[in-house]
């Protein structure tokens, strides 16, 4: 299986020992992974920690204006490190916010370099805590989310988990979500990291409908640990929960991205 999802060190939150090293190392193994996408956190390339931490970004992205020039220059040699690695089956992605005014946190003029590119949900201002009703912040967070796969990423990253934590989630909302990316050609991922048992639910019926509509599927383990790195026990559960095997999906493939 391919994860298009995982971190290294350069990501914030990931452990200072999770380098490039150990996933070409665990790639050798030749266990469950055969190729990895590296997508570290756009905020960590473009912010200095207290900035992306702060996430003022995505209540303004003229934030990002700020910070556009010295990020380009750390996204290049980003870039050109991961390129190094291809023939290794590890592959450069990047992993980006979105503004609430529909700016995706980073430079354009990259894209054609970052396969795949993620755009997925971690903070929000339209929440409860500003006083928005449950109502609102599901309406906010799926006029997000299609903004967001109408912008040209690859894949959607794990849809439900950010909502997971401000409504509760139905059937018609994960419908939604699915119908949207699918229209616009964007995966949707099935995601193992920091899953609670109501998300694994929720994905189990994410996972379902997707396979229903013949919408596409990506794997992405978001390894933030060494520990984690080539782990797919989570999918390997949802998939027999939901009583159906790899070949019943519309996997992502890396000749769907192109490499």
């Amino acid at each position: 299986m391919i994860d298009f999802h995982s971190h290294t060190n350069l990501s914030y939150c990931s452990d200072r020992d999770l380098d490039l090293n150990w996933y070409v190392e665990c790639l050798k193994q030749k266990d469950e992974m055969d190729a990895v996408a590296i997508t570290d956190h756009g905020m960590a390339i473009y912010f200095p920690d207290l900035v992306a931490w702060a996430w003022e970004y995505v209540r303004d992205g003229k934030v990002f204006d700020k910070y556009k020039d010295a990020g380009n220059e750390k996204l290049e040699s980003y870039i050109s490190n991961l390129s190094k690695y291809k023939n290794k089956n590890i592959h450069c992605g990047l992993e980006v916010e979105m503004s609430q005014d529909g700016k995706l946190i980073y430079d354009t003029y990259y894209r054609n370099k970052l396969k795949p590119l993620i755009g997925s949900v971690h903070y929000h201002f339209i929440t409860k805590k500003y006083g928005f009703s449950e109502n609102e912040i599901v309406e906010f967070w799926l006029d997000h989310n299609k903004k967001l796969v109408e912008s040209g990423i690859d894949i959607l990253g794990h849809p439900l988990r950010w909502i997971a934590t401000h409504a509760a989630i139905d059937d018609a909302m994960i419908d939604k979500i699915v119908e949207m990316a699918d229209m616009n050609g964007v995966a949707i991922e099935i995601n193992s990291h920091n899953m609670t048992n109501s998300i694994y639910e929720a994905d189990k019926r994410m996972l379902c409908i997707a396979m229903d509509k013949g919408a596409k599927v990506s794997f992405g383990i978001d390894a933030h640990k060494k520990i984690q790195v080539g782990k797919f026990d989570y999918h390997r559960k949802l998939l027999k929960d939901c009583g159906v095997t790899l070949a019943d999906l519309n996997l992502l493939t890396l000749k769907d991205l192109g490499l």
